[in-house]
């Protein structure tokens, strides 16, 4: 079974207008959602906004459900990207953590020993596949929305990163620590510059239903090809 986890309310109404039925139950504290869509069952959870959020419910979804694969999806900020562009991450990494005073480099994972955390491939080239106009490249995580055309500027230079958001990286951790393939789609609602919280307001409705679209148009076929995804 595929689990989704959506930081925000507006990301999770547009899957309850469309999916066939679902049903709510409480778990952990969190409402969790065991839906179906053209045949294909999934469950997803409003983790909300935020790296703890997002790994706590990622935690809850592996403990309750098993699952074959777990998606993170919702809106992001883009670094060289186009407003509404679906971006599809091949890595993630986390931008906010700094043990550099102790000479490791930013973003470094202690105990795994890592700075970047691959997505499964096979996803990645699924949606490449399937989804027209996909982007993807790597998605720099933090407890920050980031709203300034400096640091924007500094976290992709500095990861690499072609995108943002706040819970990609903490989920992708905590999936791979689980040992559970993961992959991220989002859609871009703003740059990461100095407009990027007016542009947010003012485009998250469409990118919502872009984004619902992308998911849906895909989640079919990661539970279809099943461990031919996941690699």
């Amino acid at each position: 079974m595929i689990a989704l986890i959506i930081a925000m309310p507006q990301e999770l109404e547009a899957f309850l207008e469309t999916v066939d039925s679902a049903v709510s139950l409480r778990y952990g504290g969190k409402t969790i959602y065991e839906c179906e869509y053209k045949g294909i069952k999934f469950v997803m959870a409003l983790s909300g906004i935020g790296k703890v959020n997002a790994a706590y419910t990622a935690t809850l979804m592996i403990e309750k459900y098993s699952p074959s694969f777990l998606i993170t999806t919702g809106a992001a900020g883009g670094f060289g990207l186009d407003i509404y562009d679906v971006f599809v991450a091949e890595k993630v990494v986390q931008h906010d953590i700094d043990t550099t005073a102790f000479g490791d480099p930013r973003g470094y994972i202690s105990g795994l020993g890592v700075v970047y955390i691959d997505a499964d491939k096979g996803f990645v080239k699924l949606c490449e596949s399937k989804l027209n106009g996909v982007k993807t490249g790597v998605i720099a995580s933090g407890d920050q929305f980031i709203a300034s055309g400096e640091i924007a500027r500094k976290i992709a230079k500095e990861f690499g990163a072609s995108s943002c958001d706040m819970e990609s990286g903490a989920i992708g951790q905590v999936a791979y620590m689980a040992g559970v393939p993961f992959g991220v789609i989002r859609t871009i609602t703003d740059g990461g510059n100095d407009e990027a919280q007016t542009s947010f307001a003012e485009k998250l409705k469409k990118a919502v239903e872009i984004n619902k679209n992308a998911v849906l148009g895909i989640i079919g076929l990661v539970e279809k090809h099943g461990e031919k995804t996941a690699e």
